[in-house]
């Protein structure tokens, strides 16, 4: 593995967590810390694998709706 697929790995598990932190934010009814976390996941997802991009989409769906 060279060091672009480390960085990019450990972006994605950063950004898988702070998806779970906005999932438990959400839960706990913390609704403004978890729309500060997901301004900064919809700034970064542009740059994040489809996967983890339609995951935020999810999120953001769920924001709209509420």
């Amino acid at each position: 593995m060279d060091r672009a697929d480390g960085v990019r790995g450990h972006a994605e598990a950063q950004t898988r967590e702070m998806i779970g932190r906005v999932k438990s934010f959400l839960a706990e009814d913390q609704k403004e810390v978890a729309r500060e976390l997901m301004n900064t996941l919809s700034a970064m997802k542009d740059s994040l694998s489809d996967g983890l991009r339609a995951e935020i989409e999810r999120l953001e769906a769920m924001f709209s709706e509420a």
